[in-house]
């Protein structure tokens, strides 16, 4: 049916475009994610690059984030770069049996449905500023602040004991 390539690479693209304004995503934080070997998610993200869905960033607080609004982006338009389905590919003397028909008809079914699916559709995508995230020197962010658990006054000292 699907190949296992485009399910992780609709994965990979869902993951992106939900964090999308916030901060790039490394490919070990995906691999981590997703179960999956660097050299796969590598691979997927150089097949997605050369087809201009993602961009990358070198150095420190770089990693990968979608290119242009990826609302509009249908799972088909992921899937067809990795993929040529059957039903396209033209055979002069093929006579298919039951079973290969339906095979096609549910092929058919399931390209109709990508084509309609866009990550909108499932992918909640934040709208957030990315000022509040991230600064312009691409700093880690700081950690949360710990609030001490201690007694402030001499009373709530007295009910502690």
């Amino acid at each position: 049916m699907i190949p296992r390539k485009i399910i992780h690479a609709i994965e990979i693209c869902a993951i992106l475009a939900s964090n999308r304004n916030i901060h790039y995503i490394r490919s070990k934080e995906l691999a981590s994610k997703l179960g999956l070997s660097m050299t796969s998610i590598e691979q997927i993200f150089h097949t997605l690059k050369q087809h201009h869905f993602v961009y990358s960033k070198l150095g420190p607080g770089g990693g990968y984030m979608v290119c242009g609004d990826f609302t509009k982006v249908s799972l088909w338009d992921i899937a067809t770069i990795f993929l040529t389905p059957r039903s396209e590919v033209v055979f002069s003397d093929w006579n298919p049996n039951k079973t290969e028909q339906y095979e096609l008809e549910l092929e058919k079914v399931i390209v109709d449905a990508m084509k309609k699916m866009t990550f909108r559709d499932f992918v909640e995508i934040s709208h957030e500023d990315s000022i509040h995230k991230t600064s312009r020197f691409n700093l880690k962010p700081l950690p949360k602040t710990t609030l001490p658990r201690a007694p402030n006054s001499v009373f709530q000292l007295h009910m502690t004991f």
